[in-house]
């Protein structure tokens, strides 16, 4: 579980190619060219949302159910080269790939050889997890609606379906929603069984190949990722990033293949796949990919969903696809953020117009459906004959709301003192030697500084909501209060808590593959980002207020410090009602 990042903005160039001409085998979609001023308005509009989602590159994808309408390219596939983003550059389409597993396995229902509400065991005589409740079916995995954590292990499938019979499972399948990737690998595995060879075989054959999409691959290995856009993290993942910009580094190569995410494809690619379903199933040739049963269950919600990391876009949840409305119309999709990739995808099935965004900026950025959002409601307009909607106007890095709400004298326990002043409404400092230091937003609270001592953490407020402002903050691992200050008293910590502050990390030798950075402020355990440890029985601590939450405990007690944090890894003997996020070992790599 990576720590929480700041939001930042990186510095690429920009370029755009609009290819007016159709996909091969698709009737144009714009003979009369209606759609021109539309696709020159989207792409004006894209470099500043790619700018907001801090992306190197960028690939859009703009079709009807006739035939793709623009492929614009924007920006740098590869930094260190200067190489641009082209027509034919790839990119990680990460959980969008979800779907193509469900249609993998719908096919299978088409021909009599799958049925979503038989038990997984049916499929999977090995399959085992711990229940209080009735046996899982790969419906209850294909809506998340299992009550499986969020992933486990790490070490792929079909190991990590394996590792489920050491887990329990969180709530009664089909009575909540929660974010299952080890659900979508379990389906995987189920598809292997049904159609007698590698997941990755059967997607390819039954659903890439069947669309035409040639030029996509189900896995990432040294030479996929070579002939794909090189995907970009911060370089530092130990630390706040300034807002303004992103010191960006590549992703290391990895080999991954993963029924919940491993796609690499191209905006054509993309194109061809959102046509498909705006056909109700059907490709650009006529062939029937699904029955209109099947794709009846492909895009219709049959749960409830949460928000995704994404608000609105999930709404509801059918077959590997969100389900929600956009002004009326009825639009499926998905995003994606696995790795060093971010995706979007939105159909909408009311009007026709589908989207797809690429990009190779990684999965702690924001997910480009701004841009695919503000195509679809373009290309509508022009269909309509309509003008243009306005783009959201661009914001400030260094803008802070109400900034004078945060202004005041902070002091520690010991005395020692940070002022923070407000030398406009919209604008925050931290004084420091005499010498005013800006303090931009990262989210939640938290702000960026250029004090090099306080950038691990950042500088989080302690917000006194009755008063309207600002009686606390935390930075450096310190608590400091204005007078103003009302809230609790700090409180008496257990003298055990003392060895636990530090920053933890996973040895897989992947950045970000897990890392948390744990302090003691005021008594009560918190992570960087000012999420509570919540002490547990037996020495488990749940990150966070939400009962499902992830848990952690510390142990391997050296000089006073705690060398290792096991996330979840023992909750398969607990009688927890909610599932755990992943399981997992991170290992002390500094004190506080």
């Amino acid at each position: 579980m990576p720590s929480r990042f700041a939001v930042a903005r990186c510095c690429a160039f920009f370029t755009a190619c609009a290819l007016l001409a159709p996909a091969a085998g698709a009737e144009s979609a714009s003979p009369d060219g209606r759609y021109q001023a539309a696709v020159a308005r989207i792409a004006a509009d894209a470099p500043e949302a790619m700018r907001r989602q801090h992306a190197p590159g960028m690939a859009l994808a703009l079709t009807d159910r006739s035939g793709t309408i623009a492929v614009l390219t924007f920006g740098a596939s590869n930094l260190e080269n200067s190489d641009p983003v082209t027509p034919q550059t790839r990119f990680g389409i990460g959980s969008i790939t979800k779907s193509m597993t469900a249609i993998a396995l719908l096919q299978a229902r088409d021909r009599g050889a799958f049925d979503p509400h038989a038990p997984v065991t049916r499929y999977l005589p090995w399959f085992s997890v711990r229940t209080r409740w009735r046996a899982l079916t790969p419906h209850d995995l294909l809506t998340h609606t299992s009550g499986l954590p969020d992933g486990v292990v790490g070490a792929g499938a079909p190991f990590d379906v394996l590792a489920l019979r050491d887990i329990q499972t969180g709530f009664a399948p089909g009575t909540q929603w929660s974010y299952s990737n080890i659900g979508y690998e379990t389906l995987g595995e189920i598809v292997a069984a049904v159609d007698h060879r590698p997941w990755s075989d059967a997607v390819r054959a039954g659903v890439l190949e069947r669309i035409g999409m040639t030029a996509s691959f189900t896995d990432w290995t040294v030479a996929t990722l070579a002939a794909s856009a090189t995907g970009y993290l911060p370089r530092y993942d130990d630390r706040i990033a300034d807002p303004r910009s992103w010191d960006l580094g590549p992703f290391p190569p990895t080999e991954y293949v993963d029924a919940a995410g491993s796609v690499l494809s191209t905006a054509g690619d993309m194109a061809k796949y959102a046509r498909m379903i705006l056909r109700g199933g059907i490709t650009d040739g006529g062939v029937r990919v699904l029955s209109p049963s099947s794709y009846a269950l492909l895009t219709t919600a049959a749960a409830k969903a949460g928000t995704g990391g994404v608000p609105g876009l999930y709404e509801r949840y059918a077959y590997g696809l969100a389900v929600h409305t956009l002004s009326g119309d009825r639009i499926v999709g998905h995003t994606g953020g696995t790795g060093p990739y971010t995706a979007c995808m939105e159909a909408d099935l009311t009007q026709g117009f589908a989207a797809v965004a690429l990009t190779n900026v990684g999965y702690l950025a924001d997910r480009p459906c701004a841009i695919v959002e503000d195509a679809l409601r373009v290309l509508r307009a022009a269909h309509r004959g309509a003008a243009f909607p306005k783009l959201e106007a661009a914001t400030d890095p260094a803008q802070v709301k109400n900034a004078r709400g945060f202004a005041g004298t902070y002091r520690a326990a010991d005395g020692a003192a940070l002022t923070v002043v407000a030398p406009r409404r919209d604008r925050l400092m931290l004084v420091a030697n005499g010498e005013q230091h800006p303090l931009l937003p990262a989210g939640a609270g938290i702000f960026w500084t250029d004090i090099p001592r306080l950038q691990l953490s950042g500088v989080r407020f302690v917000p006194d909501r009755a008063a309207h402002r600002a009686t606390a903050l935390v930075a450096d691992g310190r608590w400091y209060q204005t007078a103003a200050y009302r809230g609790p008293s700090a409180r008496h910590s257990p003298a055990a808590w003392v060895a636990y502050p530090g920053h933890y990390r996973t040895l897989s030798g992947h950045p970000y593959d897990g890392s948390i950075r744990v302090q003691l402020v005021h008594g009560a355990l918190v992570l960087d980002d000012g999420t509570p440890l919540v002490p547990l029985a037996d020495g488990w601590f749940r990150m966070g207020s939400e009962p499902g939450a992830s848990r952690v405990r510390f142990d391997a007690v050296v000089d006073g410090h705690a060398q290792r944090a096991t996330l979840d890894a023992a909750l398969a003997d607990s009688n927890t009602e909610h599932p755990p996020l992943t399981v997992g070992f991170l290992y002390r790599v500094a004190t506080p």
